[in-house]
């Protein structure tokens, strides 16, 4: 695959800014944007297929969350974003990424709605722009959890999709004004990257979520616990491939041979302690009024094994954000909007990590949703 370089990214044409509805089939999901109030939140994605006979990959942006979720709509509502990546996987894992999507889409407002609206009543604050934004985090951590769990009711018992031995991985994320509110179910991951505040040019990672993997002394104690059988797949000789990730099975069965400890679907697996609840935790933004720019990428496994840590992936964006800031710095052009920064940096960091799975000879799909935060300052009105 032949590099291109940020230049020709920034320079080819614009694709039309628009609100996400559902997401067709193409790989480039147009941006849109929401006003947080002291930043505004750009929110992009990308999917590439690879070499894979399948897209299994599906992502997910609500933005806002809710008509009602938009400062813009309403003063007294806080603004609210919600995001997720859904990796599938076995013969039926494009049905049943897909399922988990469409679920998602329409579930994720009432779920995180009522949770607000319950926050509001205890508190007896009036509207959710009264709440403390400690509590609001809260209650969208809880409300994540009862999520996923209608959500996996709605996959195990949808009769188009046979999940006996097939599922998907998910990772969501919340975006409030204040805190960043994540869980996750498997290897999609999701991390935040800012620039650090002494103009060095520097950036710090934090990883929002854990893997659910065998990797994960916890995870790997609890299948363990429930009688699952962990090793690595054996190829047509009966030799364990010794580079290849650890693997669980039942009992002496070839099967499922399941990667992830946590999974939406694969009911197979739940005899041997494969859960699908998720992890959620809340990040509260760091002072946004001393840095230039901030990014929050989800994405699927293919992502993290294509570039080399999750830093990488972030280093990729800042990049990008580096040399669009110095194009709207000159005061001879407007340069990109943010809007178009946002999908190029999606777009980027899918053809990065495409390009370091192909290096590795390793065949995955690639999917990414990736928010640039921009603060409100003179510098980037």
């Amino acid at each position: 695959m032949s590099s291109t370089t940020a230049t020709d990214f920034l320079d080819s044409p614009a694709l039309p800014n628009q609100p996400i509805g559902p997401v067709s089939a193409s790989s480039q999901i147009p941006a849109c944007a929401v006003d947080f109030g002291s930043f505004t939140g750009y929110f992009a994605a990308h999917k590439l297929q690879g070499n894979r006979a399948e897209q299994q990959d599906e992502v997910l942006i609500l933005a806002p969350l809710t008509e009602s979720s938009s400062s813009s709509s309403s003063p007294d509502v806080v603004p609210l974003a919600f995001l997720a990546v859904m990796d599938g996987h076995g013969s039926e894992g494009g049905k049943a990424s897909r399922a988990l999507r469409a679920s998602l889409q329409r579930l994720a407002p009432v779920h995180v709605g009522a949770a607000v609206d319950d926050a509001v009543a205890v508190a007896g604050c009036g509207s959710s722009a009264g709440l403390d934004p400690p509590i609001l985090a809260k209650a969208i951590q809880e409300a994540l959890v009862t999520l996923a769990a209608a959500a996996q009711a709605e996959l195990t018992s949808n009769a188009d999709v046979d999940v006996y031995l097939s599922g998907s991985t998910l990772v969501m994320a919340v975006v409030t004004p204040k805190h960043i509110v994540t869980a996750n179910v498997g290897d999609s991951r999701a991390v935040y990257g800012y620039a650090t505040p002494d103009g060095s040019g520097d950036s710090e990672t934090v990883a929002l979520t854990v893997d659910h993997t065998c990797g994960n002394e916890p995870e790997l104690a609890r299948v363990l616990s429930r009688g699952a059988r962990v090793e690595r797949s054996r190829g047509p000789d009966g030799v364990a491939d010794q580079d290849g990730p650890l693997r669980l099975y039942k009992g002496s069965m070839p099967y499922p041979g399941l990667v992830v400890t946590r999974a939406m679907g694969d009911t197979a697996s739940t005899a041997i302690g494969v859960l699908a609840t998720p992890e959620a935790t809340a990040y509260p933004f760091r002072d946004l009024t001393n840095q230039r720019d901030a990014v929050l990428c989800l994405a699927s496994d293919g992502v993290w094994d294509g570039v080399p840590n999750s830093a990488a992936a972030v280093a990729v964006a800042h990049k990008l954000l580096a040399r669009a800031r110095a194009e709207r710095d000159k005061p001879e052009t407007k340069g990109p909007s943010w809007a178009r920064v946002v999908e190029v940096v999606a777009k980027k960091i899918a053809k990065t990590a495409l390009a370091g799975l192909d290096a590795r000879k390793l065949d995955d799909n690639v999917s990414c949703v990736v928010c640039v935060v921009v603060p409100k300052t003179p510098s980037t009105a």
